[in-house]
């Protein structure tokens, strides 16, 4: 999808370290965050002295040194989890091409139940890598579909591409189209995804690659996305959402656009080992909010965390036939 824009604002962050990703050779290809975990491997080998014969006078003892700590009773590391090769659930990170082009930096959530939502950012170098919002001011629209893998090697499906305010897809002048899924594969060890799709005559292709934050394993923290998040707008309505324990959605802008409704995690598997997915499904209602009044649906996601960062960023995208809302809010 190309998408043409008028003026808007400057993106001001991104996760963490945003680096190159993709799994093809595409200057501009997707990006996604790192996290770095160190972990460090004490290995102390003692070498003794041999004894020579035919009478050679051993060598004098060296003096004794310091030994560093060893490490008493620390878990072995845990490896991090990949995609299910038979859904493409995931966290995907990576870039949208064209004719070998990239036309757009994306990020999708697909889960377990084949359900699709793919965020799509302009290519705008970010300029400070560690101040959310990240991406919020870089989306310039998304894809919402069902998706259907079979044994990792075929991809099919359909949905709808959508630009948001402001800007119009690649005929343009449309800002909702119908989009068809025909091919795709999960590869690389379950750790890359590549969708192709068809919209308003043209070929796209997502590549992308998986974010382990989408599945929490036993023993594991979880994540929580209730609370207030004051970092938040509506395409450029400055607002607040909130979630309480019970998973209802709130959101209040300045201009006194309202939204209510709920939000969940999606469902677990049979897999005892995972805890939960970091992905939820969203219904969401908006009143006094112009043309973007209605009913939506979608899915949510957070993208960072208290305990890693400081902030808890929630991605949602919610959709109907007309329109999207897409956005990101921070929790401090």
């Amino acid at each position: 999808m190309t998408i043409h824009s008028w003026p808007y604002r400057v993106f001001v962050g991104v996760p963490n370290l945003l680096v190159n990703t993709c799994s093809v050779s595409l200057v501009g290809c997707g990006m996604r965050r790192t996290r770095t975990t160190v972990s460090t491997l004490v290995l102390i080998v003692a070498l003794g002295g041999c004894g020579g014969g035919g009478g050679d006078a051993a060598p004098p003892p060296k003096p004794a040194q310091p030994q560093p700590p060893v490490a008493g009773n620390a878990p072995p590391p845990q490896a991090l989890p990949t995609s299910n090769g038979d859904t493409g659930g995931g966290h995907w990170w990576g870039a949208v091409s064209r004719a070998g082009q990239v036309i757009n930096d994306a990020f999708c959530l697909l889960v377990e139940q084949g359900e699709l939502a793919c965020v799509l950012l302009d290519q705008t170098p970010p300029p400070i890598p560690s101040v959310p919002p990240y991406i919020r001011d870089r989306i310039v629209g998304a894809l919402h579909g069902a998706v259907q893998v079979s044994n990792s090697i075929e991809a099919v499906g359909s949905g709808k591409t959508y630009a948001i305010p402001g800007h119009v897809l690649a005929d343009g002048n449309s800002v909702v189209a119908d989009l068809t899924i025909n091919g795709g594969s999960v590869h690389d060890n379950d750790s890359k995804l590549e969708l192709k799709y068809e919209s308003l005559g043209n070929e796209d292709t997502f590549s992308g690659n998986f974010d382990h934050y989408y599945v929490a394993m036993k023993p594991a923290l979880l994540w929580h996305v209730e609370g207030l998040y004051p970092n938040f707008d509506i395409y450029g309505d400055p607002a607040s959402l909130s979630i309480d324990d019970a998973g209802a959605l709130d959101v209040q802008s300045v201009s006194g656009c309202v939204g209510s409704g709920l939000i969940g995690n999606v469902p677990l598997p049979a897999d005892p080992s995972i805890e939960a997915y970091n992905a939820y499904t969203v219904e969401l209602r908006l009143d006094d909010c112009g043309d973007l009044d209605g009913d939506y649906r979608g899915l949510a996601t957070l993208i960072d965390f208290s305990w890693v960062n400081g902030t808890d960023n929630l991605v949602i995208a919610v959709f109907n036939d007309t329109a999207a809302l897409v956005g990101e809010a921070v929790k401090y």
